[in-house]
């Protein structure tokens, strides 16, 4: 989907204007409730879901894994409404929004392709590569949708909006919480092992592994 560039005065009395741009907006299908932004080079060679979000407070934005940012949703299978846009200072958090995290992540090229895990389709959104990025990710509905299903052109169940910004790295954080569905992720991502710890677990069973596929013992 090409971008639009949209112009919002939200700073009126202040005297200056605001630039916002609409990178995508639409109908996203997904798998197993999990959307990715990701560099070219990441696609197909992810990293299981846990090392997305190893050592982070909130469980519905993850960024521990390189090269990609890791969104997960309510719906299970079919089509979520999305809105990406990149803003140029922090904008606000509107009420609508029941579920409200944020963290950071630096791309290092451009552009980067969102996409469904399992989808057929993907759109390059031009990220600046290089720059550090704040993302405020914000849903509603997790709860209606959750673990169900929905084809394109039934009604919405769950809506979601991903705000970047350039902004210095900074932990991880929820800003709201509503949902059970968000608040399962988060205490899954918060009770997972560290990067480190789960670095050291891979290299652990690939050693097992590799002890195990030995060559065979010679017979006498």
């Amino acid at each position: 989907m090409d971008a639009s560039r949209q112009l919002a005065n939200r700073g009126g009395e202040l005297g200056y204007v605001l630039q916002v741009e609409t990178l995508f907006e639409g109908d996203l299908f997904v798998s197993y409730g999990q959307i990715f932004l990701e560099e070219l080079a990441a696609w197909d060679a992810g990293p299981e879901l846990e090392m997305h979000f190893a050592g982070q407070t909130n469980g519905l934005c993850g960024v521990a894994a390189p090269q990609r940012i890791c969104l997960l949703t309510g719906l299970h299978t079919g089509w979520v409404r999305l809105t990406v846009e990149l803003h140029d200072v922090p904008p606000a958090v509107a009420e609508q929004w029941e579920d409200v995290v944020e963290a950071s992540f630096t791309p290092t090229a451009s552009p980067l392709q969102l996409i469904g895990l399992m989808a057929n389709e993907s759109y390059a959104l031009p990220l600046p590569a290089g720059a550090s990025l704040r993302a405020r990710y914000c849903a509603i509905g997790m709860d209606a949708a959750r673990d169900g299903s929905r084809s394109e052109g039934d009604p919405v169940l769950d809506r979601y909006l991903l705000q970047l910004w350039p902004a210095p790295p900074t932990p991880d954080t929820v800003l709201r919480r509503h949902s059970r569905t968000a608040a399962y992720w988060h205490d899954f991502a918060r009770n997972l092992p560290n990067q480190a710890e789960q670095a050291a677990r891979q290299t652990e069973v690939r050693l097992s592994c590799q002890r195990g596929l030995g060559a065979p013992a010679i017979e006498s």
